[in-house]
């Protein structure tokens, strides 16, 4: 049987949904499609951020549910979790919620009959210590250029825009052994970059019988690892929140990373508004974030800082906005994503009074214009550097272009000689060589 795993949102999404279609062609003798056509069986992992992600989510339901053969369509993720009657209602044959994603395999085998051949998922990899968070085992079959590695889930923060501790329920964290029995698994599969990703991995607490790990002791224990191969893997944080994030975190994080954890922050800052913020219930203001990035900027030279941003939030006026576009000028991040606020059932923000359509359309507009400008000023300003690349699987143009490779601080780069997928080298920025219409 073949399966079509399709996912929406996060890259924390994307590593789950490709450990679950893993586990079922481990478990059950599945083979993975890429083209849903040939499915037998969809697993749909949904998004719930936004009300825009969530009405695609219900809409990937449709599509695929009328899939040519009528597939077995299944629903997991955050918006499915939340509202699940919606996605049956849209033609999914069943919604797994995120407490059972472990069993997926289980359930199908006992819905179509097939032989279960995999471990009991209710126990940890040593059988003998507390079992950990999905997934225990990390997707190895996904190419080779780099791993999404996901070592927290959950937030205990309490953002008044944010659905997703409803989703996702409190932080817990994955424990230090376990991700680093992972990380062998991964080096040795010859992924040359792996990528820390979680809710709020700034959080990160695995520790164990009363040992304290935090993330840069997770980062150093993955650095550590023994690489088989012949050369020395890499480490990258995906989306990182600020508030723990004072200077002696980032100096440990230094020290213990060195010239392998890529210099790479993605905060999601939110506004440049400090009265935007406290509403928000961020619990931090516009002074807190020009010390962190000044303190970044110092520790990780040459860093490619990125941010999300939220256009129209209930009750931003013009100034605040204006406080927003300053922000980012004198800070000069590497580049944007860029949000207009969704109202998400649950959450405080939702009862506030919106702002006008027209006027969120244009504040958004406004930012995503700035931030192209400051994605080409960053790349500029690093032209003339020699930086570490990992080899993509793809090609820049078209098929017959030269390879893409991703420098440590997030400029992608075209290989201009002969090379192979998950090769390190170092490379020279020129005009030439940079990717600028790639983000």
């Amino acid at each position: 049987m073949r399966i079509y795993g399709y996912t929406l949102g996060c890259r924390l999404n994307a590593s789950e949904t490709d450990a679950m279609v893993e586990c079922a062609c481990r478990d059950l003798g599945m083979t993975r499609t890429f083209d849903s056509d040939e499915a037998d069986i969809v697993l749909i992992n949904t998004c719930a951020v936004t009300g825009r992600s969530q009405a695609r989510s219900r809409k990937a339901v449709r599509r695929l549910s009328g899939t040519p053969g009528s597939p077995l369509v299944l629903c997991t993720g955050c918006a499915s979790q939340l509202f699940p009657e919606e996605f049956t209602g849209a033609g999914a044959d069943e919604v797994i919620p995120l407490a059972e994603r472990s069993y997926l395999s289980l359930l199908l085998s006992e819905r179509l009959g097939l032989d279960y051949r995999g471990p009991d998922p209710r126990h940890s990899l040593d059988g003998e210590s507390p079992p950990g968070l999905f997934p225990l085992d990390p997707a190895i079959e996904t190419g080779r250029t780099r791993a999404f590695l996901k070592v927290q889930e959950g937030c205990d923060r309490s953002c008044s825009y944010c659905i997703v501790p409803l989703a996702r329920g409190p932080g817990r964290s994955q424990p230090l052994e376990l991700v680093l029995e992972q990380t062998r698994r991964l080096v040795s599969a010859g992924f040359g970059e792996i990528v820390i990703t979680g809710v709020d991995i700034a959080s990160y607490d695995g520790g164990t019988d009363g040992r304290k790990a935090r993330l840069p002791d997770l980062v150093s224990g993955m650095l550590a690892v023994e690489n088989p191969h012949g050369f020395r893997h890499r480490v990258r944080l995906s989306s990182i929140e600020p508030m723990l994030m004072d200077r002696p975190f980032l100096e440990e994080l230094a020290t213990r990373g060195g010239n392998r954890l890529c210099r790479h922050f993605h905060l999601p800052l939110q506004s440049g508004s400090s009265r935007v913020l406290e509403n928000m219930g961020r619990g931090y203001d516009l002074d807190f974030v020009v010390s962190l990035v000044e303190s970044i900027r110092a520790l990780f030279p040459g860093v490619a800082i990125g941010a999300d941003i939220m256009a129209g939030y209930p009750g931003e006026t013009e100034q605040d906005f204006e406080a927003t576009l300053q922000m980012l000028r004198l800070l000069q991040p590497a580049y944007l994503h860029v949000f207009p606020f969704s109202p998400r059932p649950g959450t405080r923000a939702a009862t506030m009074r919106r702002i006008r359509p027209e006027i969120v359309a244009g504040r958004s507009a406004r930012v995503r214009s700035l931030g192209l400008e400051l994605r080409k000023r960053f790349r500029e300003s690093q032209l003339g550097t020699v930086c570490s690349v990992v080899v993509e699987g793809r090609a820049y143009g078209d098929e017959s272009g030269w390879p893409v490779g991703m420098t440590d601080n997030y400029i992608p780069v075209m290989v201009q000689k002969p090379c192979s997928e998950g090769e390190f080298l170092d490379i020279e920025l020129t005009p030439a060589n940079v990717c600028w219409a790639l983000r």
